[in-house]
């Protein structure tokens, strides 16, 4: 069966792309001719939606379809001159685990800038928690 042109994949997932993709605006043919006026200063919409996920298959259940996915996208040849295939917001999540691990970094000038505005601003005693961390 096919449902709003989509492959058959199930009448109700069809019918909700479709619903948003109507919502959003992106169904129609994208505007090359647009100019922006102040009441309409875009040509382009979205749709933000929160679904219990206990409505459907449960937390677990969704957690596991995810990662599948994760490890089949990440499982994927790359594209010619990449290392590899990444889910969006990978980077940020590895960048944000090393920074828990690593510490922050942070340039000496603006180490040294931020305690000297904090001695002036008496607190002083941060900066003796700091002062193994770089110049202080």
């Amino acid at each position: 069966r096919i449902l709003f042109g989509l492959q058959p994949e199930g009448a109700e997932r069809a019918f909700a792309r479709a619903a948003c993709s109507a919502l959003s605006g992106s169904a129609g043919s994208y505007n090359n001719d647009f100019e922006p006026t102040g009441e309409r200063p875009w040509d382009h919409g979205q749709v933000f939606m929160a679904m219990s996920t206990e409505a459907f298959a449960g937390a677990e259940v969704l957690r596991g379809s995810v990662d599948t996915l994760i490890d089949h996208v990440e499982g994927a040849r790359p594209a010619p001159g990449q290392s590899r295939v990444r889910v969006p917001g990978r980077a940020a999540h590895e960048e944000e685990q090393r920074r828990r691990r690593d510490g922050v970094p942070v340039r000496d000038e603006e180490l040294a800038l931020l305690c000297a505005v904090a001695r002036r601003r008496g607190l002083g005693h941060l900066v003796e928690m700091i002062a193994g961390s770089g110049p202080a």
